[in-house]
């Protein structure tokens, strides 16, 4: 919770306030991923997703990560992912995840027969680490955006390490607030403050 807010201000709550019972649960989250523990009452909702033309044909799911508080009550996945990656634990996440799906498709074998794909969203680092690696096996142009801002600070370096090495052999841009990105950049453009926030117009 103290990210969303600015640096230099101290937020004092009292036990029985109501900004602190509305975020409790968010904050024993994070106190739980700052812990490197996963937390309790996470579960997978399995989505189905049907052919339009042909629904009896097949059946394959999107996996939907959720939490449910003691409660009962459902926690959305933007709450999950956001405490997550605002405190670089998004691996103990995916590897849950990856971990319970693999272990339900085990359970249910014999009943997946007209299953033919099963998907689940990875949080923003864990795409990043994807596409660093299909970066990797080509040979082309490399268009990276702001590719150390979910990275945890080991994983940030490296990737800027491997940019570097990747820019020796092939062109390298960049668009990114990362000071040691723009460090070593062979050229550097600023975009003009005037220009930010306007929406790109494809000809």
């Amino acid at each position: 919770m103290a990210k969303k807010r600015p640096p230099d201000r101290l937020v004092v709550m009292e036990s029985g306030s109501a900004f602190l019972q509305h975020h409790k649960v968010e904050l024993e989250l994070i106190s739980c991923l700052e812990r490197g523990e996963t937390p309790r009452g996470l579960f997978l909702l399995m989505q189905p997703e049907l052919s339009l033309s042909q629904p009896f044909d097949s059946l394959n799911f999107e996996a939907l990560v959720r939490m449910r508080k003691p409660n009962g009550e459902i926690i959305p996945a933007s709450v999950i992912i956001e405490a997550a990656e605002a405190h670089s634990k998004t691996a103990i996440i995916d590897l849950w995840v990856m971990r319970t799906l693999l272990a339900w498709l085990e359970t249910h074998r014999e009943q997946l027969s007209h299953t033919q794909f099963v998907g689940a969203n990875l949080s923003g680092g864990q795409r990043m680490r994807i596409g660093i690696a299909r970066i990797l096996l080509s040979e082309n142009i490399v268009f990276a955006d702001e590719p150390t801002a979910k990275l945890d600070p080991q994983t940030a370096e490296l990737v800027r390490k491997l940019l570097i090495e990747i820019a020796d052999r092939r062109l390298v841009i960049v668009a990114t607030h990362d000071e040691g990105l723009m460090k070593v950049a062979s050229r550097r453009h600023t975009l003009p403050r005037q220009l930010i926030g306007r929406k790109a117009v494809a000809a």
